[in-house]
């Protein structure tokens, strides 16, 4: 049975997003009419009333989430008017102030259909004490992260920047420092360090390098020959990256990086054993990489998760052969060198480009052969054909990271524009012991090549209509999906691990409970 409830005429317009309180008893709302409702519930009729409203952006508000109560009723908001906002709820004496200071403050919530009269004035406001406007696109996703590593919170906006934000002064929330910001269209989807072999390190070496140290030359016969072997590997490596760093331009600014067909989200690892780990999609890849946040301000690939039938699903990278991993390697063609496309992605080769045309470098006395030409050519070729899978690929409009309760395994669910839900099984790395005998987790070991975070399996599932929402009840034992199609799906794994459907609630029903209120009849029967 589904026990449900219905809040009529909640907003003006469309209503984007809905978010629960640590405990339950509040929810936080936003929708396309650019303001925020807190609404509480009334637990001796199990109804809702609304407690504060407020216009909260200057244009739609994308999503709204609220932060582990340790720090306060705080709730952070994003909008299509490229902010993020943090608001606070304070009484009275704390308005006052606020207005004094010159601080801007969240109306009151009477008269709103199921609100207090419009003579009652509420006890409290929310204050709004920050505001992120770092953004070049619309801010499409805000996650606060868990309490354990303090007042964090993750955003998400169309152009495909992850920005990582931490309260400086807990105390006035009116100082956050962007901690980092990461480009997750091209993040490399493998940070391990020996990813690059010795004879890929000697291609990309700075151009006023010379090789003849390292291979004992000392000029004549063949070690002349090798020089100019390297040099000429040098040159196709610069004209490889170059073909790649223009089709990763046309793919950002391209008919695929359209907001319409994009989909851009986030959702932090609830997990402490782990460190600072989330996971983030943006555009219309349908690609999750999953991230790590160092103490460093340094970020690390973990895994990529790309549900394309061409990629593998497992962690580790093995440049010398096909990947049986879940990097997504180029295509055949698109680049003879792997680890040359991972390192246009880190904006190596800018420096050696920048650096081949200076008198005295090595490449300038060798002009690209007809070799490198065709090796160009195949690049972008190859380069133009996976942008156009890439638009074809169904967007990722929502993740949800599920509470791992004592898991030796995460679970990562997507919800996709095709109507797909996927639930990925994820592995976690090993831990690794320090000098002093003492474990060490989360960390990479970064002279090891063997993999460490790998997808044991992915189970598909059809919500028949576009996802907008999938969440996880609080033991990651059942999911949730919304759809356009006005109905929330449950899904359950059986006992031989399969994802079945464990019944659904459309808005008709939710109606005819409401109508059967009188007679407490809300419960609404399961498929």
């Amino acid at each position: 049975m589904i026990q449900t409830g219905l809040i009529q005429h909640a907003h003006d317009d469309l209503v984007t997003d809905a978010s629960y309180d640590f405990y339950g008893l509040r929810l936080a709302t936003c929708s396309l009419d650019q303001r925020v409702k807190i609404w509480q519930l009334e637990e001796s009729s199990g109804s809702w009333r609304v407690q504060d409203e407020w216009k909260a952006h200057e244009a739609p508000v994308s999503k709204v989430c609220w932060a582990h109560p340790e720090f306060g009723s705080v709730i952070a908001s994003c909008s299509f008017d490229r902010t993020a906002k943090v608001w606070e709820q304070a009484p009275p004496s704390a308005l006052l102030d606020s207005q004094l200071g010159g601080g801007t403050a969240g109306g009151g919530g009477g008269g709103a259909p199921g609100g207090s009269s419009a003579g009652t004035q509420p006890a409290t406001r929310w204050i709004e004490r920050n505001v992120m406007a770092e953004s070049k696109g619309t801010v499409r996703d805000v996650a606060f992260a868990p309490h354990y590593f303090g007042l964090k919170l993750a955003t998400i906006a169309s152009d495909n920047i992850l920005r990582i934000y931490e309260c400086i002064d807990q105390s006035s929330l009116t100082t956050w420092q962007l901690l980092q910001d990461i480009d997750v269209v091209n993040l490399p989807s493998s940070s391990t360090p020996t990813y690059y072999s010795r004879a890929h390190t000697l291609a990309l070496g700075t151009p006023t390098q010379t090789f003849s140290s390292s291979l004992g030359a000392t000029g004549g016969g063949p070690e002349k020959n090798n020089y100019a072997d390297h040099a000429q590997a040098l040159s196709q490596g610069l004209a490889q990256n170059a073909a790649i760093n223009a089709a990763n331009d046309r793919a950002r600014h391209g008919v695929g990086n359209r907001e319409a067909d994009g989909g851009w989200s986030l959702s932090w690892c609830k997990d402490r054993y782990w460190g600072g780990v989330l996971a983030a999609s943006a555009g219309t890849s349908g690609v999750v990489k999953i991230v790590q946040l160092t103490p460093s301000r340094r970020h690390v690939t973990l895994l990529t998760l790309d549900p394309s039938p061409s990629s593998s699903t497992t962690s580790g990278p093995n440049p010398s052969g096909p990947s049986t991993s879940g990097i997504s390697l180029p295509p055949p063609g698109h680049a003879s060198h792997p680890s040359l496309s991972e390192a246009s992605s880190s904006n190596l080769p800018n420096t050696l480009a920048g650096a081949s045309g200076r008198p005295g470098s090595s490449s300038s006395h060798f002009p690209p052969t007809p070799s490198s030409q065709h090796q160009i050519q195949n690049a972008t070729q190859a380069s133009s054909s996976t942008s156009a899978q890439n638009i074809n690929k169904s967007a990722i409009t929502s993740l949800s990271w599920a509470p791992s309760c004592g898991r030796s395994y995460h679970l990562v669910a997507t919800g996709s524009r095709d109507g797909s839900v996927r639930i990925w099984k994820i592995q976690p790395g090993e831990e690794t012991e320090n000098g002093n005998g003492d474990e060490e987790v989360g960390e990479r070991d970064v002279d090891s090549e063997d993999p460490k975070w790998s997808v044991i399996n992915m189970i598909k599932v059809e919500h028949k209509s576009a996802v907008s929402r999938v969440e996880w009840n609080v033991t990651g034992t059942i999911l949730s999906s919304a759809g356009n199609d006005g109905r929330i799906r449950l899904w359950k794994a059986t006992p031989d691990g399969e994802w079945k459907s464990a019944g659904s609630i459309g808005v008709e029903q939710a109606e005819e409970s409401e109508r059967g209120s009188q007679t407490d009849q809300r419960d609404v029967e399961m498929e």
